[in-house]
């Protein structure tokens, strides 16, 4: 099976490094001096009077030190690190009653939603809620310390900045960032599909928004379709990075097989016969001046 080739980066630390100015992957045209990408001013430059999209404004790219500063003051921080290669972002705060607390880790983790279910062993949460001397039987666990009304609130305000901190420069900067830099095709995908056990395939840039990403650590993806496209990586258009496929067999192909189903047979009523299917759906591709898939090609799209 196919290995990732050199120069490729798995996709949650490409959005470290194609989102975030400083790379070759700097797809923005500079905005008007001072436009703030979601203010009603950047938006009126973005729209025309009939309210379409003009894609010639693109927001600055921002730096590495505009973003760390950025999640410095969101979060209330004392000190705030952006791990580029790591992929991480790193949070410390000085405590009140002195000392330091720090916090950190990929976005995706500090994002996710912490999991309810979870409950504290009875015995163990006694212990620590408790005062006074530990039994035999608990003296394992004498070296925890109780933690007061007021230390559990200041560490809960700090989580709670980190993840506001976190969700506004991720969401907000990063990813549209990224996503740009797809769009005008700054950066490749390459991903293992339709099954892990695929070799690696280039994916279309126009079927990156239909992506719903599952998991950034591994790079899992799955589209509109219920498809999941898994180890996704991505590398500069700027570098020697081969393309791995064009032919009919790409997602996008499926996808526009799909699509000639639809305009084909709106009602479903697709004809029973294979040959008269597939013939049908060649027409459609050759009439749009594109060649028509494989018999297989569309038997794997319609799966």
């Amino acid at each position: 099976m196919q290995n990732p080739q050199d120069g490729w980066i798995p996709l949650g630390r490409a959005v470290f490094r194609f989102g975030i100015a400083g790379t070759k992957a700097s797809a923005t045209s500079e905005p008007s001096a001072g436009a703030d990408l979601f203010s009603i001013e950047a938006f009126e430059q973005s729209n025309d009077c009939d309210g379409v999209s003009k894609v010639a404004y693109e927001p600055e790219l921002s730096t590495v030190e505009y973003l760390t500063e950025l999640l410095r003051k969101s979060a209330d921080a004392s000190k705030v690190e952006i791990d580029r290669e790591g992929g991480r972002f790193l949070f410390a705060f000085t405590l009140s009653g002195g000392g330091a607390a720090c916090h950190g880790g990929p976005p995706w983790a500090i994002l996710r939603e912490p999991d309810e279910s979870l409950e504290l062993n009875p015995r163990l949460e006694a212990l620590l809620n408790n005062s006074g001397l530990a039994s035999d039987y608990e003296a394992p666990y004498a070296g925890f310390a109780k933690i007061g009304v007021d230390e559990a609130a200041e560490g809960a305000g700090q989580s709670e900045g980190v993840r506001f901190a976190t969700g506004l420069v991720w969401r907000r900067f990063m990813l549209l960032a990224f996503d740009r830099a797809v769009k005008v095709r700054r950066v490749k995908l390459f991903a293992r599909w339709p099954s892990t056990n695929d070799d690696f395939q280039e994916l279309p840039s126009d079927i990156w928004p239909f992506l719903d990403v599952l998991d950034w650590e591994h790079g899992v993806a799955r589209d509109i379709q219920g498809a999941l496209y898994s180890s996704i990586h991505v590398a500069d258009s700027d570098d020697d990075a081969p393309s791995i496929s064009d032919e009919p067999t790409a997602p996008a192909y499926h996808l526009k097989i799909r699509q000639a189903v639809r305009e084909l047979w709106p009602t479903g009523d697709m004809p029973a016969s294979t040959k008269e299917r597939n013939a049908a759906i060649d027409d459609w591709f050759r009439e749009k001046g594109q060649r028509g898939p494989s018999e297989k090609t569309i038997s794997r799209a319609l799966k």
